[in-house]
């Protein structure tokens, strides 16, 4: 969505809306989130990741804390899975045929169906066939505790009048519509007029600028592993990055990187990541002079394991499953057999807010109580456990021995 500066100022500070202070806003800035298209890019976890770090920063930075309703007003932001489910099922069955001039329900039926298919921006394709194509400057206010407005009232009709046709992946969201009108004008006296747009349907000034936009990534973006942005995405962006330059090389002059040059990009790109387990592996591609070091896909497939943020996510992910199941078998004041998270008044076994504790009957608040208390004391003895249980990190020798093994096995 296309902000002006007063509305993403709005969107993240305003108290009807993400609420922030003007620190954490500030902080968000750090982690790369400077508009509110950002938001699109995290999960759930990510959120909780990003609070717990503004709550423990560094020594000699003051703690920030989002408060729980901003926090969920974020996730609620972000969230797309509904998006999600219908970019896996993919389930929009054939490009609706244009049978002859006189077929008047063909355009219906050929908007019903891209409107039905999710491109490379994780957005229904209807967004490229909208009838204007300019983004009005001023955003509609947003529905009360919702994240799309009441003028469009869904994340997917939000985003469908608001993505922007200036963005890099436009292209390719693009070039599927165009293939999508040729399969539904193919062998009739429409298809000559749609395959020569299917082969250039971009001018020379936009394929300058896809090029500048590309150049400036691989020479100035960096990864240091220190936020919620894998590896294996900023490895993805290079490699968009690359492609974009290859197809612009059809229409324009423009000088395609080789496969040297396109890992020392990389190399360049991440060599302030201090994680031991990428620095042992980025010092292993340079040794491998006519291996990795002039493979891009070899070294993408010899990074990918270092990866620190995928590392910590599956840490927290089996943390989250042991908890969850922990949970479910857990019984209130030496109860059992209680249904997974309902007590025996009757009373859900969550966070309820003062409105919903107020709202309970004396029987239900003394057991919500009872096992709230119970909860702090399993947390207590299982951080007393984890204390104990600590070990000291690896060394980066040992780091380095491991990668190498993992390098010896790819070859």
């Amino acid at each position: 969505m296309v902000f002006i500066a007063a509305n993403t100022t709005s969107f993240f500070e305003d108290a009807d809306q993400m609420n922030l202070s003007a620190e954490i806003r500030a902080a968000l800035v750090a982690e790369g989130i400077t508009s509110v298209e950002d938001l699109l890019e995290f999960k759930n976890s990510d959120w909780d990741t990003i609070a717990k770090n503004l709550r423990s920063p560094p020594q000699g930075q003051a703690a920030l804390v989002i408060g729980a309703k901003s926090l969920k007003r974020l996730k609620v932001a972000s969230n797309w899975e509904a998006l999600m489910d219908k970019k896996k099922s993919e389930d929009a069955g054939d490009v609706p045929k244009l049978k002859g001039v006189k077929d008047h329900t063909w355009q219906e039926s050929f908007e019903v169906y891209v409107q039905q298919k999710i491109g490379v921006r994780d957005a229904s394709l209807a967004y490229v066939i909208r009838k204007v194509a300019e983004v009005p400057n001023a955003a509609p206010a947003l529905a009360r505790n919702a994240p799309h407005s009441v003028e469009h009232g869904s994340i997917d009709a939000e985003m469908t009048a608001h993505l922007s046709h200036d963005s890099p992946f436009f292209k390719d969201d693009n070039e599927k519509v165009y293939s999508m009108l040729e399969a539904a004008t193919r062998g009739t006296k429409f298809a000559p007029t749609i395959k020569p747009l299917l082969a250039q349907h971009a001018g020379p000034d936009k394929w300058d600028s896809e090029v500048a936009e590309a150049n400036d990534f691989l020479e100035n973006r960096k990864w240091r592993g220190n936020n919620v942005q894998t590896l294996e995405k900023h490895l993805a962006a290079h490699r968009s990055a690359f492609i974009t330059l290859e197809q612009a090389a059809e229409h324009v002059s423009v000088q395609v990187p080789s496969g040297r040059t396109r890992v020392t990009a990389v190399l360049k790109s991440i060599q302030d990541c201090t994680d031991p387990d990428v620095k042992a592996a980025v010092a292993a591609i340079r040794q491998d002079n006519g291996g990795m070091r002039e493979d891009f896909e070899r070294a993408v497939t010899f990074l990918l394991p270092c990866d620190p943020v995928a590392r910590k996510r599956h840490k927290e992910k089996r943390l989250f499953a042991n908890i969850s199941s922990t949970d479910a078998a857990a019984t209130v004041s030496g109860a059992s057999g209680l249904k997974s998270g309902i007590g025996k008044t009757g009373v859900e076994l969550r966070y309820h807010n003062s409105t919903e504790f107020k709202a309970l009957e004396d029987a239900q608040r003394k057991e919500l109580i009872a096992w709230r208390k119970n909860k702090r004391n399993e947390r207590k003895q299982s951080d007393s456990g984890d204390s104990e249980r600590k070990r000291p990190a690896k060394k980066l020798k040992k780091m380095i021995v491991g990668v190498l093994i993992r390098w010896i096995m790819l070859l």
